[in-house]
């Protein structure tokens, strides 16, 4: 990292360095004094300038060149408005002034402008712009890039707590660092993509403590080739606070996307990787390794045979309470993680869920950490390659997860806590794996392939066949009420519908309990019977609730009585009684 020089006691420039140490009398102090006068100090840009160079003392009013950390270089209505910084240029701050013009600054090779103060000041309502092409700018201490400026290309640092303001960066063979406790703050970033040099990369890190801030950024995917598309690296330890990153796709076959990587933290951002749609061109990409943190995550999907956007986490990331969408042919991945389980805070879309890498063994998905209601339509398998580990799902937090496609992960699917609806009719919503509801709900209309067990020591646990009102869930494979089991049922009385369990057998331990509940107000005829479980298998159903027993009557509104060998003769039956 450069030197803070902002004391006055900052060295001379190489321009007096002729001085030789021997000159040490009364008439070379005099000498260099007049020097630093005149060429440096604060000054404002002539009205009517001899020339574009900065470096020219007659341009400036009074007549000396402002570079020092201590300077301030003023700008107002000028004739010539197009200025070349020919030297290392240090400032504390550049201001400029209602009504100002608008100035274009060329920093050619061998230049560097600095700020040490202020920074940027633009009250002229015009665009300010900054060409640094290959060149460097820095930002130390408060220094602020600005409001209604532009910057392109070059090496852009920011120190201390230096702000990108409210400016606009234009990547064009560029890197843009962050370092200290630095900020892009309010900054609006065009990253790659542009025409630049043969062999250039464009990228934005953020290292140390630095802060994305409430930055915009929209990663551009390369226009030739391996080369000149937009990154954003967020380092361990650094932020990306409210930021919005957009990661395009790519344009032709070949295209580098734009990337986000997060090693730091995502905290509460917004982050997008796009689909193509170009046939076979690649979507933009989204790498966790971190800590997802609270932000949210959308991976869209390609069209016209372009691919979808990725989202990938790996390397011991953290989900949080990320909020993750995945739509179309666009993808969520895990990868190599340390352990076993990926927590995120929710998962919506229609899009493909990869919960296992070949060769990386298997991994456990918990969704539902930040108790936000969450329906998701596409597929949730093992990996890409069919050969992968199994994968498995958790389900945690007070909130509702809705599955409606159909699933092809391996691993089970466990319950924990607040609800989960299976809401599709073709093939499984969970997989051919097993269920384990230990604690919450397990519901829906939909179809289970595995065996199904409700119910664990110490918890409570239920089965609520339907979503909204009475339903029907169909299980495959055998159905067990175990210890601290509730089968929830309702019957709507003014539809004469109830909800009903569907399995190929049925195992009601001692301690499992039956609730009903009536949703509608009418009375029923005597006699009416509702079928509430349903055995495929021939024999009985084993064991009976607790507080249901064979024939045993249950009032509400109506007065039903059970009955274990109802329907076929091995059906649990409700009977309007008088």
């Amino acid at each position: 990292m450069p030197p803070n020089k902002t004391s006055p006691a900052f060295p001379f420039r190489p321009a007096l360095l002729f001085l030789r140490p021997r000159i040490v009398g009364l008439g070379a102090l005099l000498f260099l004094g007049l020097s630093l006068r005149a060429f440096a100090g604060s000054a404002t840009w002539n009205t009517n300038p001899g020339s574009n160079s900065w470096n020219t003392a007659k341009n400036w009013t009074p007549a000396t060149v402002p570079n020092g950390p201590e300077d301030l270089a003023s700008f107002n209505v000028s004739n010539i408005t197009d200025l070349i910084l020919d030297t290392d240029i240090d400032l504390t701050a550049m201001i400029f002034d209602p009504g100002a013009s608008a100035y274009n600054f060329t920093l050619p090779l061998g230049s560097t402008l600095n700020f040490f103060g202020d920074g940027i000041t633009n009250d002229s309502g015009e665009l300010q712009s900054f060409l640094l092409s290959i060149r460097k700018l820095n930002f130390y201490n408060q220094a602020t890039a600005g409001s209604e400026t532009l910057f392109q290309a070059g090496q852009i640092s920011f120190y201390d707590n230096a702000t990108a303001g409210e400016a606009t960066f234009e990547t064009i063979a560029s890197l843009i660092a962050f370092h200290g406790s630095s900020s892009a703050d309010h900054g609006t970033f065009l990253n790659g993509g542009f025409d630049q040099r043969d062999h250039t990369i464009d990228g934005i890190s953020f290292f140390d403590q630095s802060s994305a801030g409430e930055g915009y950024f929209v990663d551009n995917a390369s226009t030739r080739g391996l080369e000149n598309n937009g990154s954003v690296y967020i380092a361990a330890g650094a932020t990306a606070d409210t930021a919005t990153v957009v990661n395009m796709a790519g344009t032709f076959v070949g295209a580098l996307p734009g990337t986000m990587t997060i090693d730091g933290t995502g905290a509460s951002g917004t982050f997008s990787a796009l689909g193509s749609n170009v046939a076979g061109a690649a979507g933009g990409q989204i790498l966790v390794f971190g800590n997802a943190d609270n932000a949210s995550y959308t991976a869209t999907g390609g069209s016209n045979g372009g691919n979808g956007g990725i989202l990938f986490f790996s390397l011991g990331a953290q989900g949080g309470t990320a909020r993750c969408t995945v739509l179309g042919n666009a993808t969520m991945k895990m990868g190599t993680t340390d352990g076993i389980d990926l927590s995120i805070g929710s998962l919506n879309g229609d899009g493909l869920v990869f919960i296992t890498t070949l060769g990386f063994g298997e991994k456990q998905l918990t969704v539902g950490t930040n108790n936000l209601d969450a329906t998701f339509s596409g597929v949730i398998g093992n990996g890409i390659d069919q050969a992968a580990s199994a994968g498995s799902l958790l389900k945690t937090g007070s909130a509702t997860f809705t599955l409606a496609g159909e699933n092809t992960y391996t691993g089970g699917t466990v319950v924990q806590e607040g609800k989960l609806i299976v809401a599709t009719q073709t093939g499984s919503a969970t997989g051919p794996g097993r269920v384990r509801v230990d604690a919450g709900t397990l519901g829906g209309t939909g179809v289970i392939e595995g065996r199904v067990r409700v119910g664990a020591a110490g918890t409570s646990a239920f089965l609520s066949p339907g979503i909204t009102g009475v339903g029907m869930l169909e299980l495959h494979k055998d159905l067990v009420f175990a210890r601290h089991a509730t089968y929830d049922c309702e019957i709507d009385t003014d539809q004469s519908k109830a909800d009903v369990v569907s399995a190929k057998k049925v195992i009601i331990q001692s301690s499992a309990m039956f609730s009903l509940t009536e949703l509608g107000t009418a009375i029923l005829p005597i006699g009416t019977t509702f079928r509430v479980i349903e055995m495929k298998h021939l024999g009985p159903i084993v064991g009976t609730f607790a507080n249901l027993p064979d024939r045993a009557v249950i009032a509400v509104s109506n007065r039903y009585q059970a009955s274990y060998e109802g329907g076929d003769g091995n059906d649990l039956t409700l009977t309007v009684v008088p």
